[in-house]
Formats: structure tokens, C-alpha cells, sequence
């Protein structure tokens, strides 16, 4: 949504202003009624079917709120939506100084801070400010956030909820990460994601990317 529609429900808003978190008791945890095989990430699947199926809390007070833009610069943004955890931990997309994004983890109850997780994640050429939205996935590992880095890269930690995550790893689609690392800010000039990351059922990761100019090999891709 942008800028200019006002703040909705979980995270939508006008830049500067806060997420919203309404309800009068207890949020119920999203894992409690979501069938088998539902995906807790952004629209929750390539169709956007996601539901939110436990009942809406009494909408009465503000329970708590947290800004998602500390960086008002008047240009119009779509901003990511916030994503829950089964144990109830708010991971909300917040966009910071120099139109660059990190991520962080708030309690579900109280709003209290958890945690933050920087990113450099480098915006391409925009005329507004495109969703910077993570995803969470579940396997044999636990759960993982997943959220984009520079260059066409991605971040993951395991055990979001926990203060003491596990390390941030840098993943990268086209090649290793020492060859990447090897050759970064060519990378990071010319290959940027410009889609919400998504998930599917198996912990697939999936996102857009566009190149501008031209990408080192082995992209080797020219777009103008």
C-alpha cells in the first residue's frame, strides 16, 4: 500500500508513523488454527491466499506500536507487512537512514524490543520506494528467517525468536559467496531484488530480481 492510504491493522502505514497493533488480550498464535502445509510468509503464497484464521481480538485499544519508517523523506513507499511467528515474535521490516531497511523482532505481547538485524540491502532505481519484505520458513533446521541483502543476495538466521539467534548467513543464487565476495561491488551495483521474499511449503525461497547496467559474469546480463 502506499504511503498516502493511512495505518491498517499489523503494519500498514504513512511514512514516519508507527505499526499498529490492536486488540485487547492475549494475540493468539498464528500456527494454533492455520492448516497443514500454510506458510507464515508474505500474501502466503504465489496467489495470496493467506488467512489469518484465529479470531480477531476486541479492536478497542491500541495494545502497543512501533514506527516501520525512521526515515520520512516524502517519497511515496510501499511498506512490508510484519510476520509472526509461532511463538508469537513480531518480525517487522523498518525502513532507516539513507533508504536502507533492517528488521526487527518485538515481542508479540508486550512490543517489547527483542532484537534487530541490519541489513545492506541496496534499493535499485525506484521513483517510490519498492517492499522490502522477509519471509519465514519451517524444516528440520527449526525456523528460518530469510531477508534480502545487496547484490541479489539473501540473509538467513535460525531460531528467530531467541535473542541469541543463530549467525547471519549470506546466501547468493547465481554463484558462490566467495566468488561474489571477490567481486561485490560490481554485484551490488547492478543485481538488486525488487520483489517481497516468499516461501513455499518445502522452504523454497522465492523473489524478483532485475539487473541495471551490466552484471558480472557469470550473469553476464545487460539491462538499460
Amino acid at each position: 500500500m502506499k504511503r498516502r492510504l493511512g495505518k491498517l491493522l499489523l503494519g500498514w502505514g504513512i511514512a514516519g508513523l508507527p505499526l499498529i497493533l490492536f486488540g485487547g488480550g492475549n494475540l493468539p498464535a498464528p500456527s494454533a488454527s492455520i492448516p497443514a502445509g500454510s506458510v507464515p510468509s508474505f500474501a502466503g503464497n504465489a496467489q495470496h491466499t493467506a488467512i489469518y484464521f484465529p479470531p480477531v481480538p476486541n479492536l478497542n485499544r491500541i495494545r502497543w506500536s512501533t514506527p516501520i519508517d525512521l526515515n520520512n523523506s516524502a517519497t511515496q513507499a510501499h511498506y512490508g507487512a510484519p510476520l509472526i511467528t509461532a511463538a508469537n515474535t513480531v518480525l517487522a521490516p523498518v525502513k532507516i537512514a539513507g533508504d536502507g531497511f533492517r528488521v526487527d523482532a518485538l515481542d508479540g505481547i508486550s512490543g517489547a524490543a527483542k532484537y534487530s538485524l541490519a541489513t545492506d540491502y541496496v534499493l535499485p532505481g525506484h521513483g517510490w520506494i519498492p517492499v522490502y519484505n522477509p519471509c519465514l520458513t519451517t524444516g528440520s533446521f527449526g525456523t528460518r528467517l530469510y531477508y534480502a541483502g545487496p547484490g541479489g543476495t539473501v540473509y538467513h538466521i535460525d531460531d528467530p525468536d531467541s535473542v541469541g539467534h543463530g549467525p547471519a548467513v549470506q546466501e547468493v543464487f547465481y554463484t558462490t559467496p566467495a566468488n561474489y565476495l571477490a567481486n561485490a561491488a560490481a554485484y551490488n551495483a547492478s543485481v538488486f531484488i525488487n520483489t517481497p521474499l516468499t516461501a513455499d511449503s518445502n522452504g523454497n525461497v522465492f523473489f524478483g530480481f532485475r539487473v541495471e547496467g551490466t552484471a558480472p559474469s557469470p550473469l553476464s546480463t545487460t539491462q538499460s
